[in-house]
């Protein structure tokens, strides 16, 4: 065990790591904040000697926790942009000390809105630690001795106020991606999702306090979660909400301004894993030539190419009971059932995140700018 993890940081991983387990914690959303906090307490305890020690460390950290929800890439996305956090700072404190921050930090972000992560947190650092780390600037990315190098207490400052700050910002997520929403959806307009999605329904409320316009939710069986956004909905006089089965949707779409998907990931490659039943939609849009829109934040995009190749497999890990109830003992046994979970969809007109409007060929250098990717 590391030693970063060998007091109250152990205790929080491990606590986190078996509500992971048990599904305790489970959502991109939660388990994205669970472990930006929990790497923050690795951060904080960490007696780390040098740069690439308190890497080995929060990696660690990240895996361990990867490993008890091997289904949810927002834990190892987390761990990659902490990571990417751990190396900027250590380039800052290397070229120059904290007072150039926040420069790098708007560069990284891939947007002003995005520069919040480490920005304040440098600029908010010790005045009096400015002349301290330019000496020490040479032993930022190498040894980082303790008491006798002030650049090691500095990045592990910096790391710290830096993560808390990825924290808030993964706590506002929702309201982030909202902001713009009127500058998507117009009055008249007929909107159409699926399921439940607590960012697609802030999205389309932000949107309805100035313009009035239909959103058809697809009930998504077997689960029926388009249910409970459909209720969230209606409750706003702005929206009329038309609640349809799944098989009405290719009927429908001819109506529909634009289809809107809240993918559980966005692979590297552009592609979405979204709930079951989204790749229907998608093909519908496509041969309506409707518009898709899928509302993730950047804590939902995976630097992990292997997911690529595992999504069509990935897509079918449901629980079977769901679609063909265990009484039907008898029919059980004579049949292959497949309930999916996720869906690869490869159709998507357009990426809105915490730090703008993207295509999807973007997706690769918003994962450059922001995570850390393994050589």
């Amino acid at each position: 065990m590391t030693r970063a993890r060998a007091g109250p940081a152990a205790r929080l991983i491990a606590a986190l790591a078996a509500s992971l387990r048990e599904r305790a914690v489970c959502g991109p959303d939660a388990v994205a904040v669970a472990v930006g906090r929990a790497l923050r307490a690795v951060v904080h305890a960490s007696r780390a000697a040098s740069v690439e020690e308190l890497h080995a460390e929060i990696l660690a950290a990240g895996r361990l926790l990867s490993e008890a929800q091997r289904g949810e890439p927002a834990i190892m996305a987390t761990t990659m942009r902490v990571l990417h956090l751990l190396h900027e700072e250590a380039h800052i404190l290397a070229s120059g000390g904290a007072g150039a921050a926040s420069t790098s930090a708007a560069q990284s972000s891939g947007g002003p809105s995005g520069s919040a992560v480490n920005g304040s947190a440098a600029a908010t650092a010790d005045p009096d630690e400015d002349d301290d780390d330019d000496d020490d600037s040479d032993d930022a990315e190498g040894e980082l001795s303790g008491e006798e190098a002030d650049g090691e207490e500095s990045l592990q400052a910096l790391l710290v106020q830096a993560i808390q700050e990825l924290v808030d910002e993964l706590d506002g997520i929702d309201g982030i991606i909202a902001k713009d929403a009127r500058e998507h959806i117009y009055s008249g307009e007929i909107i159409m999702t699926l399921g439940y999605s607590q960012t697609t329904e802030v999205f389309l409320k932000a949107a309805a306090k100035q313009r009035s316009f239909t959103v058809i939710v697809a009930e998504t069986a077997p689960s029926y979660a388009g249910h409970a956004l459909a209720r969230a909905l209606a409750a706003h006089p702005s929206i009329s909400v038309l609640l349809v089965p799944d098989a009405a949707v290719y009927a429908l779409m001819p109506r529909v301004s634009k289809l809107v998907l809240a993918p559980h990931c966005v692979l590297p490659n552009g592609a979405l894993l979204a709930p079951a039943g989204s790749a229907l939609l998608a093909s519908a849009a496509r041969a309506h030539h409707t518009p898709v829109i899928a509302l993730a934040g950047l804590h939902r995009i995976s630097p992990d190419w292997a997911l690529v190749a595992a999504g069509s497999q990935t897509a079918t890990e449901g629980d079977p009971a769901l679609v063909l109830p265990r009484e039907h003992s008898k029919l059980s046994e004579e049949a292959d059932v497949v309930s999916a979970t996720w869906d690869c969809v490869e159709t998507c007109d357009g990426l809105i995140t915490n730090v703008g409007e993207h295509a999807p060929s973007f997706v690769p250098r918003l994962i450059k700018e922001n995570y850390y990717v393994e050589p």
